[in-house]
């Protein structure tokens, strides 16, 4: 599930980015690319949070959108730099593709770690039953 919804949203935003004017100025200050793939795994996480409905949306998705706009605030990047270290990473689709396959990495270990936890619940509450029957 996590796989196609990236390949989706990538595939969406890499026609719209190599549409744009695309400079290879190598002195353009961006976002390191470790803390690009976070921020594109925590970007990703919610965007599947909100069509999970985890994320309560209205129609025009104000409440995801405000709480991306929060993820870049706390890790103290302003939407405007985001976008542009994303359009230059988007330049280099080689580049890109090798950071995407981590952010996908990164989503896949996340979503099973909800699983182990959904796991831990249900044989706790199992165990609370047994208990209640004795």
């Amino acid at each position: 599930m996590i796989k196609k919804v990236s390949f989706f949203f990538f595939a969406v935003l890499f026609i719209v980015l190599t549409s744009c004017d695309n400079s290879s100025d190598k002195n353009i200050k961006v976002i390191e690319e470790a803390e690009m793939i976070e921020l594109l795994a925590d970007l990703h996480f919610i965007d599947v949070a909100g069509k999970q409905s985890v994320i309560p949306l209205n129609s025009n998705n104000y409440t995801k959108q405000k709480e991306m706009l929060y993820v870049l605030k706390e890790r103290g990047v302003s939407k405007s730099f985001f976008d542009a270290s994303l359009k230059y990473y988007a330049a280099n689709p080689k580049l890109f593709n090798e950071m995407y396959e981590q952010v996908i990495n990164r989503l896949n270990e996340r979503q099973a770690g909800v699983e182990q936890q959904k796991v831990k619940a249900i044989n706790a509450e199992q165990d609370s039953i047994k208990l209640q029957k004795k």
